[in-house]
């Protein structure tokens, strides 16, 4: 017999009691994420269930973690098993070039380390634009719980077919700027989450349009290596940029009222305007596909209408 003994992580980041809890774990999240990466290691399986919110008191580097590696894969093909599922994930939360790859008419590119940050992106969307307070609670902690009725357009994410998945996050790009708004708790924390949004949503556009580009050369996940430092730290500057605009709005909240704020306050760190360019959609039949429920959103891994023939036996469901 044998006996692994493990400490105990945190909580889902869905269940934070403070918007700074929510920038410290993504934070260190993505941190993880790198250091995965950089060990030969891609996790492709980032989701809402997947991201926790370090011990109260934990260290920079432990504030936030990324857990449930059992989709994981390296990053050196020679030691992964012949029979590998190259469509992995949670429907919300899976990039654009992965639900390409669904699509048998269209050569997608492997899922590499961007799709997971992109994955990150999408879970960020549904906490700081799904989920609000519930009661307040001492110390002017918080309690979050999803908000009824959910956002239509991140609602449409999860949509168990996943053309009309994709189309829905190539409609978001599409449209030129990041459409949804943050909920109460995270506006009063300052303009931080709406500038992240914001820059992340950029960040990604050109991702995503180099990567549905059918002329774009496919690289393995051991040539992507070296472009990918780069990549990392841009995604981690925009939190710690966004971490330091909220404990400033929050100093100076506390110091007076916030009325109290010059005009101008706010637009000094709005993210500059880019150059946006159109992400074409695709024609689609009828929508035979469905949307998750509230009961459901935060207990599936993977949707249950995808197609089995095209399905390892990898598992497709989460265990609340």
């Amino acid at each position: 017999f044998s006996r692994i003994v493990l400490k105990h992580g945190g909580k889902p980041v869905y269940k934070f009691t403070s918007p700074g809890e929510v920038l410290y774990a993504f934070r260190d999240a993505i941190a993880g994420h790198q250091n995965l990466w950089n060990a030969g290691i891609l996790h492709r399986d980032v989701s809402i269930n997947n991201i926790l919110i370090g011990l109260p008191g934990s260290k920079p580097g432990y504030r936030g973690l990324l857990i449930d590696l059992d989709l994981s894969v390296w990053t050196d093909p020679r030691r992964n098993p012949a029979e590998l599922e190259i469509r992995t994930g949670t429907r919300a939360f899976q990039s654009v070039n992965v639900l390409h790859s669904y699509d048998p008419d269209r050569r997608a590119h492997s899922h590499d380390y961007l799709d997971d940050l992109e994955s990150f992106f999408y879970v960020l969307c549904f906490i700081a634009c799904g989920f609000d307070v519930a009661k307040p609670k001492p110390k002017d902690d918080v309690i979050a719980e999803e908000i009824r009725p959910f956002p239509i357009g991140l609602s449409e994410w999860e949509n168990t077919n996943p053309r009309w998945a994709v189309n829905a996050k190539k409609a978001m790009y599409f449209g030129g700027r990041f459409p949804e708004r943050v909920t109460d708790v995270f506006k009063n924390a300052g303009p931080a989450f709406e500038n992240l949004l914001d820059k992340l949503f950029y960040f990604f556009h050109g991702h995503v349009v180099r990567k549905i580009s059918r002329a774009r050369p496919r690289l393995t996940l051991l040539e992507l290596k070296p472009q990918s430092a780069e990549h990392y730290k841009t995604v981690l500057t925009f939190f710690d940029e966004a971490i330091e605009e909220f404990v400033a709005f929050k100093a100076l909240k506390g110091a007076r009222p916030l009325r109290a704020l010059p005009p101008t306050s706010l637009e000094l760190i709005a993210t500059p305007k880019q150059t946006v360019v159109r992400v074409p959609l695709v024609d689609l039949p009828p929508n035979t596909g469905t949307i998750a429920t509230p009961e459901s959103r935060l207990t599936r891994k993977r949707v249950e209408s995808d197609n089995t023939d095209e399905l390892s036996t990898a598992k497709k469901s989460r265990k609340a």
